[in-house]
């Protein structure tokens, strides 16, 4: 619960603030009640189409609500079409969704623009709970947006090789414990060239890192070059004693030369379940917390490493549901001395004692490179 509450934070750091109409015009963008909290079968496994118009005499922020509302909960959707009049909603809507919907007269990367009913089509494949998966056939030419959930190794692809595998945003996130047999690490290494033409990545192991600091990622053929890749989230466990976590993450990045926003979100590290018949006063249960904080614990990592992307291109690191662990310390130390033109840093704390979260914080605005940058902390 309190790496979820941790997520949801982070997501609502900033304001989601729309200009709608003229300059001095603002609306938040917030949900629809009676909406956004419910369940509806047909909207998140069965809705492709969805076509909106809307007859507005004044701007207001109804349209991009229920704009929203579809392109979240939507999981299958593939077309959205909207006709808001000259309100020039879709301009509006790309500072909420990241440009992601675009007038339907011009085209953007991520869609499709069909000749006879100029719709918007997201083309998207999702693989979920495929733990037996083994081979996928399918034409992947004008692919866009890949999401995998199972196990690993993954499944093996097979597609048109004439047409070209281009994927723009890909989320991985790999069930289990950490593998560490080399046949399966060699077809994950594997799998992960599918995607290298990505800008945004999301990748999800047990492990911090999905194992790349392992020998197989260095052979030939290595982890690819993600030439075009600007974001990049990794999620996973960080164990206190993990010596590996700055050399998986200096492999990957050593990959992507053009970085730009980088989050990292810690998962908590499995504890012991609770003996129900065990009393637990009512301060034992507020008092038990994630966080951990050595003050004399040696923080010895690598300085000055010539890094591309942290170097020159990285503008934005972000820690979620950090827990002050000295193998997280030591990550969190090595990305913010070697990033000299980072320019928002935003950490997001465990659950614990205020003391604590202000001594990391303090510890954080210490390494920041940039005393100009943008810090926000929860």
């Amino acid at each position: 619960l309190d790496f979820r509450n941790s997520i949801d934070h982070f997501m609502r750091r900033k304001d989601d603030v729309v200009s709608f109409g003229g300059e001095d015009q603002k609306h938040e963008v917030s949900d629809l009640p009676g909406l956004t909290d419910k369940w509806f079968s047909c909207v998140q496994c069965h809705l492709k189409r969805v076509s909106l118009q809307f007859h507005l005499e004044t701007s207001n922020g109804f349209g991009v609500q229920l704009a929203n509302f579809f392109f979240e909960k939507a999981m299958f959707l593939e077309e959205l079409y909207i006709d808001d009049g000259n309100h020039k909603m879709c301009k509006h809507m790309n500072r909420k969704f990241g440009g992601r919907i675009t007038n339907p007269l011009q085209p953007s990367p991520d869609y499709k623009v069909t000749s006879m009913d100029k719709k918007l089509v997201a083309l998207r494949l999702a693989l979920r709970c495929c733990h037996n998966l083994k081979t996928v056939a399918a034409d992947l030419s004008e692919l866009c947006a890949f999401e995998y959930r199972g196990g690993a190794p993954p499944p093996s692809f097979r597609w048109c090789k004439h047409s070209p595998f281009q994927v723009l945003s890909c989320m991985l996130d790999f069930c289990g414990c950490e593998t560490t047999d080399p046949r399966t690490l060699v077809k994950l290494r594997d799998f992960f060239h599918l995607f290298a033409s990505a800008t945004d990545l999301k990748l999800k192991s047990a492990r911090l890192g999905a194992g790349v600091s392992h020998g197989v990622f260095s052979r030939t053929p290595a982890l690819p070059i993600f030439a075009t890749l600007r974001e990049l989230e990794l999620t996973g466990i960080l164990n206190n004693d993990d010596t590996a976590a700055v050399a998986t993450v200096t492999r990957i990045l050593e990959r992507i030369p053009s970085l730009e926003i980088l989050s990292l979100f810690f998962l908590p590290e499995p504890r012991e379940e609770r003996d129900q018949y065990r009393h637990c006063s009512n301060e034992d249960i507020f008092n038990e917390h994630w966080l951990k904080y050595d003050r004399y614990a040696p923080l010895v990592v690598p300085v000055g490493m010539e890094i591309p992307c942290l170097r020159k291109r990285t503008k934005e690191i972000n820690f979620v549901h950090y827990q002050g662990a000295l193998a997280q310390r030591r990550l969190a130390r090595f990305l913010l001395c070697n990033a000299p033109v980072v320019g928002e840093v935003c950490c997001e704390f465990a659950k614990g004692p205020l003391t604590m979260q202000t001594q990391l914080m303090e510890e954080i605005r210490g390494w920041v490179l940039n005393k100009s940058a943008n810090m926000m902390f929860f």
